[in-house]
């Protein structure tokens, strides 16, 4: 079962650094326990974490240990569990919107 997580963002004040550091900055990352951007493993679950500004949702191919490519799989913005990590090998974006 693949479950969706959204991080939340707060922004607050303006300035050239802050507009500088914010550049670079994704809503996953604003919060201390983000997963990068894509795919990646941690507490024993692989994830993918569909980083944006636009809030498009876009597909995704997952790749099992067992069975190859699965999908696509629309993923919206932030964080998608997609389930152990063991049964997963990788994940990618496949070009498409959903």
């Amino acid at each position: 079962m693949i479950k969706r997580r959204v991080g939340s963002v707060a922004l607050a004040g303006v300035s050239i650094f802050g507009l500088m550091a914010y550049a670079g900055a994704t809503s996953a990352s604003a919060t201390p326990d983000a997963k990068p951007c894509a795919y990646s493993e941690s507490g024993g679950r692989a994830w993918y974490n569909h980083c944006t500004s636009d809030g498009s949702s876009v597909q995704i191919m997952v790749t099992l240990t067992i069975g190859g490519d699965v999908g696509p799989i629309c993923v919206h913005p932030g964080e998608t569990d997609l389930g152990p990590s063991w049964r997963t090998k990788g994940a990618h974006y496949n070009g498409k919107l959903c």
